[in-house]
Parts: structure tokens; C-alpha cells; sequence
């Protein structure tokens, strides 16, 4: 008999953000007594870095540039071929989703992946109404517990329904970036674990799996959001699940293309290069990241350049390995650049180097001329209308600390 599949995910969740994961702010018991008899997958991915393009790989099966999309902009189908919902629905379960409602109304637009026999749960009242952002000021950081108490009242009420379907259940809870009554990325983390302990009073550990459709940049490089960038607090996500491959950690890389092999509907395969993408192939801010046992080469369409970085020596993403020499700027001089820093594996990286640029030209595919041109001309006309707002609001910006 098939098992229940119980998915619990967070928007823009970062590794992190858990105790399991190193976190030493948060408690988080229900995670951890899940990852404690479960597996913790150290490496895991995002195949896209919006949660539209990763809901879209995640329930095809498929990295973003094996679709026929072309842009983000929820005129093309969901893609082609069987989605997980349309899988899970032919081995007989009972096929459930539950968003909030801005998914419901924008983002499902762009996702159009939720299978013919999905039953989806429209979940009112769980993100929060902040009240419009004053220029130059704080906004109120006071947590309002009522407002998540109801949050988390309305999704126990839905567990409960679920529990009374007869059927093996197939459940994926998508949790907003913020639940109702806090105030910021990451400050829901409690809140998160406690409707994780929802389902677990309700339904076996076993079935249980813990993770997110992206991270999110927390100050990272000077970003504090999410969907243009390929960086790690971005790509690698958490996840937890019941007892994998009898180990405790997974230390190889995995993606979230692989979600009914991870959900042993089908047999594991490991991948030999993991992939994401910030946007679809005639848009100009497309940056593609594919990553090869320790290293993850980068190509930012719209500077035309490449970043290649060895993701365990340089967990901050910060030396670029792809070109041999760099220009200091304030000596205005060329240096080499194996002679400026200590790294010892040269020969390791050029050799990962190679496999990748050769991986990266069998996926890497632009539109026609006239496709690209328009498009960039259209980017460019929003970058301009972005810059000159930008310049108004700085000539308003009181320096407070003088």
C-alpha cells in the first residue's frame, strides 16, 4: 500500500534560518525530532530562483530550460509533459495543495502546473497586512500574535479535513514568505515549526517531508531578496525527510527536479550537474548556474560574464576562478590572480572549468533578433524609470547618524 506524501514547504526559507542547518536563535523541535529520525539533505536545490520557476520544475520534473518557455509573463502553457500532481493522481492518491491567496491570484498565473485532479485550498488570511511603507522610516516590527494564532487555527482546520479522506493523501502546504502577524523574512521560523507539529499529531513522521521553493539573499552582496540572483542563500534550500537511503545526511548534491524520486515514487538517480535559473531564455537578466561536485560556474546574461567559484572553500561566493588575472583598480595594473590569493587545488578548478563551459553550451539558447532585441530594449526602458525614482528618493534620505 502507498504511503501519505506530506509536503510542507516556505516561501524564500534559507538553510540557514533551522537549527539543523547551524541556525542558534530559533527553536525548532518539531524540525528537529523529523531530522533526528529522519535525513538532513545537506546540498540540496532550487531549479529557479522565483517561486514561480521552481513550482514549475518542482511539479514537471524538469530544470527550466528543458520547458518551452521563453519569458516570465504567464502568456505561455506550464510546459509539457506529466506533472507530479498527474503522477501521484495515477497511483492513486488523493491530490491536495494549499496556498495563500496572493499564490492563488498572481503566481499560480505563472504556474499552470497543478495537474487536472488537484484539489486546491485557497488559504485566506495567512500573510500579513502591512500597513504602505513611509519613505525614509522603519516600519512597525510589532508582532501581532492574534492575527497568527488565526493563521495557524485556519490551517489545523484544514489538516483535520484531510485527515478524513479515506484515500492515500498527497498534500503540499505552501507557507507564504511571512505568516500573519510577524513582520520580516525569517521572523515566522517558530511559527513555521509549529504547524509542522500540526501534521505530525495528525499523520506519521514517516511521510513527512520539510522544505522551501527558494532561498532568499539576507544582505548577501548587499540583497535582501530573491529571483534575479544564483548565490547559495539563494539555490540551496532545506530539506528533511524520513529516512533516506538509511543515511542521516546526504553531503551529494540534489535538486528539487527530483521530488518523486525523493519521494520514492520512482527510483533515485543522481544527477552529475544540478542547474538553476533566475529567468527564461529571451529575458536579458537570465543568469544560469550549473554546479559539478564542489565547484558552480555562473553566467550573467546581461554583463556578458562568467563567474566560476569553488562553493566549499569560498562559502561566500567571493573568488572568482574563471578568468586567470584581475585588474586592481586602485593601482590601475593587471595582476594574476593565483598570485594575489592562496588556493591549491588551480588544476582541479580548470579541469571543472572545462566540464561546465561544455555543459553550459549544451543548455545555454537564445531567442530570435528580434525577440532579444525587444526584450532588451524593454529592460532597459524599466532599469531607467528604476534608476531616476531612485535618485528622487535619495535626494529625500536624512542621513540620521550624523
Amino acid at each position: 500500500m502507498i504511503r501519505n506524501v506530506i509536503f510542507l514547504t516556505k516561501d524564500a526559507l534559507r538553510c540557514e534560518a533551522l537549527p539543523v542547518y547551524g541556525n542558534t536563535y530559533w527553536k525548532t523541535p518539531n524540525i528537529d525530532a523529523l531530522a533526528e529520525k529522519g535525513t538532513v539533505f545537506e546540498r540540496h536545490y532550487t531549479a529557479g530562483g522565483s517561486t514561480a520557476m521552481a513550482f514549475t520544475a518542482m511539479a514537471l520534473g524538469k530544470y527550466c530550460f528543458e520547458t518551452d518557455r521563453k519569458l516570465y509573463d504567464g502568456s505561455e502553457s506550464g510546459g509539457n509533459g506529466q506533472t507530479l500532481f498527474d503522477e501521484c493522481w495515477k497511483l492513486g492518491y488523493d491530490v491536495h495543495i494549499a496556498w495563500d491567496d496572493s499564490y492563488t491570484s498572481f503566481a499560480k498565473h505563472h504556474f499552470k502546473c497543478e495537474g487536472e485532479h488537484t484539489v486546491i485550498h485557497s488559504l485566506n488570511q495567512i500573510i500579513p497586512k502591512h500597513a504602505p511603507h513611509i519613505t525614509v522610516s522603519f516600519d512597525d516590527l510589532t508582532f501581532k500574535e492574534e492575527e497568527t494564532e488565526n493563521a495557524v487555527q485556519l490551517i489545523e482546520n484544514l489538516a483535520d479535513e484531510l485527515c478524513t479522506i479515506e484515500k492515500p493523501l498527497f498534500f503540499w502546504l505552501h507557507m507564504p514568505h511571512v505568516v500573519s502577524g510577524r513582520n520580516s523574512y525569517d521572523s515566522d521560523i517558530d511559527v513555521f515549526d509549529r504547524i509542522i507539529g500540526i501534521f505530525r499529531e495528525r499523520f506519521d513522521d514517516d511521510c513527512i517531508y520539510v522544505s522551501a521553493d527558494h532561498g532568499q539573499m539576507n544582505g548577501h552582496k548587499g540583497k535582501f531578496s530573491y529571483g534575479y540572483d544564483v548565490d547559495e542563500s539563494v539555490m540551496r534550500i532545506p530539506l528533511i525527510t524520513p529516512k533516506w537511503m538509511d543515511l542521516n545526511r546526504i553531503t551529494f548534491p540534489t535538486t528539487n527536479v527530483q521530488l518523486d524520486e525523493i519521494f520514492e515514487l520512482k527510483p533515485f538517480k543522481k544527477q552529475e550537474f544540478v542547474i538553476c535559473e533566475t529567468a527564461y531564455y529571451v529575458q536579458p537578466c537570465r543568469k544560469l548556474a550549473i554546479i559539478h561536485n564542489n565547484y558552480k560556474l555562473i553566467y550573467c546574461k546581461e554583463e556578458r560574464k562568467y563567474y566560476l567559484y569553488d562553493i566549499i572553500w569560498d562559502k561566500a561566493e567571493e573568488l572568482n576562478l574563471f578568468y586567470p588575472e584581475f585588474y586592481d583598480s586602485d593601482r590601475h595594473t593587471w595582476h594574476s590572480l593565483n598570485q594575489r590569493f592562496y588556493y591549491p587545488y588551480w588544476g582541479e578548478a580548470n579541469k571543472e572549468k572545462e566540464l561546465l563551459m561544455d555543459e553550459m553550451k549544451l543548455i545555454w539558447k537564445n531567442g530570435s533578433i528580434s525577440e532579444e532585441l525587444y526584450q532588451r530594449v524593454l529592460h532597459r526602458g524599466k532599469l531607467i524609470v528604476s534608476r531616476l525614482m531612485q535618485k528622487k528618493r535619495l535626494k529625500n534620505i536624512v542621513n540620521i547618524g550624523k
